[in-house]
């Protein structure tokens, strides 16, 4: 009688307990590697057994049983799929899931650049080796794959190798030998005093069009926390901001990038600009989006306030030309309000707690910065540059 492919068996984490599968090498019985299947051990109908056995039973076909004899191509493109084990173990037992939206990323630039890279098609992974991957890499920077791209989907293939070596289900890991591609930023182009203030001038027909661009040039806040930003985090009688959210496009609500919580403030012009907005709103309740669409409390889109950018910037006589010339970006609004924070005197530990800016150089300096601003002060301070226009 043949042996079943896997048995079950069951783990305790910190979420409960589970149920996991014990697969077994077809031609080497004493060979087996373990598998979440994603079912807890019980629930209100009594255990989960029938239901572990079915999750296991359809892994079947794509659990990695035999290691290194695994088609490369295949291994690294079943890694990153839903529900594969390294996925379900960062859900259950790291209790730190990827984004729908890096997972998406990772299976594209295999897609796109390493399935049709043609040694790669047929070699398993215990042949492959630190030359083939080199010559991808040149074949990618050939075929006009930009680097920071090149770079990530390398990533996305150094991740999954790892994983087998750190099972030591491979006996080695070409990938230990294998740098990025070096990669110099293009320096983000910021606006001067004069084109900051024109901003404040522009008339927009949606008023959550310009706040959005604002609220990213004199308040120094990233694409999610403006689209994440609710009215519970507005005092509009301190004029302050509480950045406690981020919202990635196709991602519920969760904390900002970096654990870079912190509290700001905005200047007195844009008052009027959030009371409009407010009035505009059909949904102001504390736990609604201060930017959500028109008729529903959804947030606004991906692309709104990078759209916004690109009107405002053509109202004050930036054209698309010359932004891209300039390399101004919405997010590089952050840069343009840390350049006016520091021009009018506020001190570098400031700047770095309002901008929420998390560097190794300035770590410990974010960590108390928030703690010290004198908000009140520090906003006359930014206010400055308006009086010094107006005079």
């Amino acid at each position: 009688m043949a042996r079943s492919p896997f048995v079950l068996c069951t783990r305790k984490l910190k979420a409960g307990v589970f149920w996991y599968a014990r697969f077994y090498h077809p031609e080497n019985p004493r060979k087996y590697v373990v598998r979440a299947t994603g079912v807890a051990y019980t629930d209100k109908k009594g255990h989960n057994r029938l239901a572990a056995y079915d999750a296991a039973r359809g892994m079947i076909d794509t659990v990695l049983l035999r290691g290194g004899d695994n088609n490369f191509l295949e291994y690294v493109t079943a890694f990153w799929a839903p529900g594969s084990p390294y996925i379900k173990m960062r859900e259950l037992g790291n209790k730190t899931p990827f984004s729908a939206i890096y997972l998406d990323y990772n299976r594209s630039g295999i897609k796109l650049h390493v399935a049709t890279y043609k040694p790669f098609q047929k070699v398993s992974v215990s042949k492959l080796s630190i030359a083939m991957i080199e010559d991808w890499k040149l074949y990618c920077l050939k075929k006009g794959v930009g680097v920071r791209r090149l770079n990530a989907t390398m990533q996305a293939l150094r991740v999954p190798i790892r994983y087998l070596y750190d099972r030591q289900e491979i006996d080695r890991n070409p990938f230990d030998r294998i740098k990025p591609v070096p990669y110099h930023a293009p320096e983000k182009g910021i606006l001067n005093r004069e084109e900051v203030h024109k901003l404040l001038e522009v008339k927009e027909s949606d008023p959550r069009a310009s706040l959005a661009v604002l609220l990213a040039a004199f308040c120094g806040l990233r694409r999610g926390e403006i689209r994440g930003l609710r009215w519970e985090d507005v005092d509009l009688e301190k004029k302050l901001l509480y950045i406690r959210h981020n919202l990635v496009y196709g991602e519920s609500l969760k904390g900002c990038k970096w654990g870079s919580e912190r509290t700001v403030f905005f200047p007195s012009a844009l008052l009027p600009k959030i009371l409009e907005v407010r009035n505009f709103a059909k949904y102001k309740a504390p736990e609604n989006y201060v930017l959500c669409e028109i008729n529903s409390d959804n947030p606004i889109g991906l692309g709104f306030a990078r759209s916004a950018f690109v009107r405002m910037m053509k109202a004050i006589g930036i054209d698309e030309t010359s932004q891209k010339k300039r390399n101004l970006t919405l997010h590089g609004m952050r840069h343009t309000f840390v350049s006016l924070a520091r021009a009018v005197g506020i001190p570098d530990i400031e700047v770095q707690a309002l901008a929420g800016h998390k560097s190794a150089e300035m770590m410990s300096h974010y960590s108390h910065g928030s703690q010290i601003i004198d908000f009140t002060e520090t906003r006359k301070r930014f206010e400055a540059i308006e009086q010094e226009r107006a005079q």
